[in-house]
């Protein structure tokens, strides 16, 4: 059972998580619709945030411009202690309220100063929208860039997911907050919102529309794909821990049926392929037609790469006209080639010249584990949308060792472990590479569940055996091995790590995330020391990492078996 053969299983078990029925009926859409937005915040990590009780938050209007048709603003949102998000506002000229467009972006180079941004915020404002363009936190691919937000972190870091932080969370609440503060300035029509974005933009397009009631419909670009189709998606940003508890990408967008949706896709698409949104779209359109929301939603696929093209534009418009203005027939937009698009660097798109410190994704993950109480779930919650059956697969399709004085697990090969002692192998272990951390992270499982399947084998085959564990990756998948009901001996721990916060300090940039030591959302479901509480063994011992052998002779012959082979 190796690292691939793993990675095939998890990435099956992915696609039939997303391929479980939507609803039959309106009672059992209301059922999910209740039940769904509270998995939806756990995954975005909000749940701590949300309240019908919002006051608006903290706005610096820092510099506007007259761009000829429109007024760009420039602003400054507070959306939690610490995360400044940097917004334009692309306002229509004239007196009246104006319709709202909130706009994420995709994984630019130039961000929200990228051409195909402002080219679609200028179209909006020139059709009379209130456009929005909130610049995304952190960085992904920007490179050397001087793009606002970059303190907050990258995306490529899978160690916040152990407080359900990621840059889609954070990003979606950028948008809930900002929506907030345009419900406080007079020239925004909130009875009137809409939302649209691409590639990583689109991801936060979908989650935010799920999530808040005020958008009306919404337009998710080059994104909307059936995991059931292509479970394979790049940037971390694209993989909420434990989503595949609520579902596909239709569930998460069924949340808010019969609210309109317009699914945009584009025919040269590897990613976030034309066939899989077009599964999206079938599946929301079957279950319109059983529960009489016909024409709720629409798909449209168009010629072309991985981006938001001008004809995509150009639907996109006509879409909001129709479901946020009811005007019959499209708003005329000036061709591309007329847009007064801004050089990257300039300062009308900067909107914090002096930006204060930021709080970073490992900052807020560090906090919420802080201020999380005990455990809240029994250990079986641990197993996410896998579940107790899907572990046991897991456990039957594992190697079974011969017997031993010892079952012993180590992350790294170490030649000075006694031959009668017997090796648990999987993935993870003895300098193997590990699980995808994308699969177990919308799985919302660790990637040491692997190798916590191969000790169950190992256990019911040797029930009661001594176990040696030496480094995180084995630590922690014996421990959950424990807790999920394997029958172990005295158990010795080798480098348990102390906590997820110390974790947040360990790793550096350059940790391997296939070896990653982490409980998705242990700040609900329990950090390592309760994990050990719920891991029966006849005696816990712990050692450091560097321990010797004579160190583990000492601390197996302490125990019940004696160190002897049973």
């Amino acid at each position: 059972m190796d690292a691939a053969w793993v990675d095939r299983w998890l990435r099956e078990a992915v696609q039939r998580a997303a391929s479980k029925p939507l609803p039959e009926s309106r009672e059992e859409l209301a059922d999910l619709q209740a039940s769904g937005r509270l998995l939806l915040r756990r995954s975005l990590g909000v749940g701590g945030l949300w309240s019908d009780s919002r006051q608006p938050p903290p706005a610096v209007q820092t510099g506007s411009a007259d761009q000829g048709g429109f007024t760009l603003e420039r602003w400054v949102v507070e959306t939690q202690p610490g995360v400044r998000a940097t917004v334009l506002l692309y306002r229509p000229k004239g007196g009246e309220r104006h319709p709202v467009i909130l706009n994420p972006h995709g994984h630019w180079p130039l961000k929200k100063a990228e051409p195909v941004v402002q080219a679609r915020a200028i179209e909006q404002a020139l059709c009379g929208y209130l456009a929005a363009v909130i610049d995304s936190p952190g960085f992904s691919w920007e490179g050397d860039r001087p793009v606002e937000r970059k303190a907050m972190g990258t995306h490529w870091d899978f160690v916040p997911t152990c407080a359900g932080v990621t840059a889609t969370g954070v990003y979606v609440w950028d948008i809930v907050r900002v929506l907030d503060f345009l419900e406080s300035i007079p020239y925004a029509d909130c009875a009137k919102v809409g939302i649209t974005g691409e590639s990583g933009g689109g991801t936060a397009t979908v989650y935010a529309f799920a999530l808040d009631g005020r958008i009306r419909c919404a337009v998710p670009v080059v994104y909307a794909a059936s995991l059931e189709v292509q479970p394979d998606n790049g940037c971390p940003c694209n993989h909420l821990p434990d989503i595949l508890s609520l579902g596909d990408r239709a569930h998460a967008l069924a949340l808010r049926a019969p609210a309109p949706v317009l699914l945009i896709g584009a025919t040269d698409d590897e990613e976030f392929p034309p066939e899989a949104v077009r599964r999206t779209g079938d599946k929301l359109r079957e279950m319109g037609d059983r529960l009489g929301f016909e024409g709720w939603c629409e798909t449209a696929l168009y010629e072309g790469p991985h981006t938001y093209s001008e004809p995509m534009r150009r639907t996109a418009l006509r879409f909001f006209d129709r479901h946020l203005r009811g005007f019959p027939e499209p708003t005329p937009v000036p061709p591309e080639s007329s847009l007064a698009i801004e050089p990257a660097d300039s300062p009308r798109l900067l909107c914090d010249p002096t930006p204060l410190p930021s709080a970073t994704f490992r900052s807020i993950a560090r906090k919420r584990l802080e201020a999380a109480r005990a455990a809240t779930t029994q250990a079986g919650g641990r197993l996410g949308a896998l579940g107790g059956s899907g572990f046991e697969a897991l456990v039957e399709a594992s190697p079974t060792p011969g017997a031993g004085a010892a079952l012993v697990l180590c992350d790294q090969t170490r030649g000075d472990l006694p031959r009668d002692w017997t090796p648990v192998r999987a993935p993870g272990l003895w300098g193997e590479r590990g699980p995808s951390a994308r699969y177990c992270t919308i799985l919302g499982v660790p990637t040491a569940l692997a190798a916590a399947a191969a000790l169950t084998a190992a256990a019911r085959t040797c029930p009661g055996r001594d176990v040696v564990a030496i480094g995180p990756m084995a630590c922690v998948a014996t421990l959950l091995a424990a807790s999920l009901g394997a029958t172990l001996g005295t158990v010795v721990l080798c480098g348990l790590p102390q906590s997820h916060s110390a974790l947040l300090d360990e790793l550096g940039p350059d940790y391997d995330p296939q070896l990653l030591p982490i409980l998705p959302l242990a700040h609900l479901r329990g950090d390592f020391p309760a994990l050990l509480a719920e891991a029966p063994a006849r005696k816990t011992i712990h050692l450091p990492l560097e321990a010797t052998l004579s160190e583990l002779r000492e601390a197996l012959a302490s125990g019940p078996n004696g160190g002897r082979n049973r």
